[in-house]
């Protein structure tokens, strides 16, 4: 092939890509088209408050369907990308939507989990977890991003906020509890340098199939996390005690495997036990699991 032909067929590979590129755009277009009559429905059911459009668990199930089909040399965590931002696009077409980030420790760090997760849309960093936290409960569409708790982070201690029923919104969302709903970075590398992170939001956790449940215990007395533990998983609930509260240890975090809701009858066993341990056992929120990127 001499270089006239070799020209001639660069040509046309690249008459292909462009071909593609606008059959992509369209879809992306006939997607939206699509988000923005799933907003009008919403509208319709609740015509006094914006619509929060994120749903963690469904975003986290499509992602996972994605990387399941995914072949090629294309990288998966490029594919992971434009769809983390084509879902935070359609979720910003429904109704407000921004995000305050923790930025005490290493803000960097909690940017770029932030980012890598919800894209471009608008972000705020705070000093504290508190005022991310009172970010969430005021705003309309806010999410927030906080350190893991009992991952190791200084400021992975805000959790008993949640659990003294300190974050519930007044109005907007139905006066919903705040709860975890998501762990970052959902896309994880191999030896990638990123915060661990948990997103905070007034919306409804949904099953997965494969999650995890954070739990809250009001134990009656001060006690070991390792005989609440050993109570809880007499009752059913398999579970890793995470931390206790500075200021009040009778209060325990724990996380456990799989999709526990707050109706479910193991919660209401364990504080009927006859130990009397607890006093309450509630549920403080939950994430799909991650996925783990082989590259």
């Amino acid at each position: 092939m001499d270089m006239s032909e070799n020209t001639d067929f660069l040509g046309k590979l690249r008459e292909e890509i462009d071909a593609l590129d606008d059959a992509a755009h369209d879809l992306f277009l006939k997607r939206a088209e699509i988000v923005a009559r799933i907003a009008e429905v919403k509208a319709a059911g609740q015509p006094e408050a914006p619509v929060f459009a994120m749903r963690p668990g469904r975003e986290a199930m499509i992602l996972r369907r994605l990387m399941a089909r995914h072949a090629g040399g294309f990288p998966f965590a490029a594919i992971g990308r434009m769809w983390r931002e084509l879902i935070s696009a359609s979720s910003s077409m429904q109704g407000p939507f921004e995000a305050a980030i923790y930025g005490s420790g290493d803000p960097a760090g909690f940017i770029d989990v932030a980012r890598w997760h919800f894209g471009s849309i608008p972000a705020t960093l705070y000093n504290s977890a508190t005022q991310v936290l009172q970010k969430v409960a005021e705003g309309k569409g806010v999410v927030g991003v906080l350190p893991l708790p009992g991952g190791g982070d200084p400021g992975g201690d805000w959790w008993p906020s949640l659990a003294h029923g300190q974050m519930t919104e007044n109005g907007g969302e139905g006066g919903k509890s705040i709860r975890i709903v998501a762990r970052l970075p959902f896309l994880r590398l191999p030896g990638q340098k990123i915060s661990d992170a948990v997103v905070v939001a007034p919306v409804d956790r949904e099953e997965t199939g494969d999650d995890t449940t954070f739990l809250l215990a009001f134990c009656r007395n001060e006690m070991s996390r390792a005989a609440v533990r050993r109570l809880l998983d007499s009752c059913g609930i398999p579970c890793r005690p995470l931390d206790i509260s500075q200021e009040d240890k009778r209060l325990m975090l724990f996380d456990a495997p799989g999709y526990i809701s707050s109706n479910d009858i193991r919660l209401a066993r364990s504080v009927a036990s006859e130990e009397k341990l607890l006093e309450r056992l509630v549920i403080a929120g939950g994430y799909a699991n991650p996925i783990e990127l082989s590259a």
